[in-house]
């Protein structure tokens, strides 16, 4: 359903280490109407997100549900690629009502992993989070524009014609703004 939003141009990432589910997932992609749009990566999650990170050049939404006890860390090394304004979603994170039971935080992983990771996107300036309490609760963080400041050193090192990088992506004045502060004003 994911891919229903794509713009023409668009293209959904998935990313999962079972083989089997892998293939029947590509087994429905391929029968869909989007099939062009889907690409699925097999592997161990973050070294996927790491070669996406050489191949994409950013990611306007990511959804986290994968092992609990890394959620942090998916977050951690998908966070730079996401466009300010951006979505980043973590699935799962109220876990059965766990995270606030004080006998499940003592002893599982996985819930004390989930309390610490909502934690820190409670402490985490950088985004807007939202939490939705449907089922087991999802985790709507929205990335801040302000961060577009922040990630503006990344692009300059990143893109050799910033003014080309600008035009096509049509970010318009904020990022003209940033520009003439690095460039011009030298801040």
């Amino acid at each position: 359903c994911l891919a229903e939003g794509l713009a023409n141009n668009g293209v959904v990432h998935s990313i999962d280490n079972n083989e089997e589910t892998t293939h029947i997932a590509q087994t429905f992609i391929q029968s869909s109407p989007y099939a062009n749009q889907i690409i699925c990566h097999l592997g161990e999650a973050k070294s996927c997100i790491a070669s996406l990170n050489e191949s994409v050049p950013f990611w306007d939404m990511v959804w986290i549900d994968a092992h609990k006890a890394d959620y942090a860390e998916y977050y951690d090394l998908c966070f730079d690629k996401v466009k300010p304004g951006g979505l980043i979603l973590a699935d799962n994170v109220l876990w059965d009502g766990k995270v606030v039971d004080a006998d499940a935080l003592q002893n599982d992983k996985d819930t004390k992993a989930l309390h610490s990771f909502n934690q820190k996107i409670k402490s985490d300036n950088r985004v807007q989070p939202l939490l939705l309490p449907i089922r087991d609760g999802i985790l709507i963080m929205r990335k801040r524009w302000d961060a577009l400041y922040a990630q503006t050193f990344y692009l300059l090192k990143r893109f050799k014609n910033f003014w080309q990088y600008i035009a096509a992506n049509q970010f318009g004045s904020e990022w003209l703004k940033v520009w003439y502060a690095f460039k011009v004003v030298g801040v």
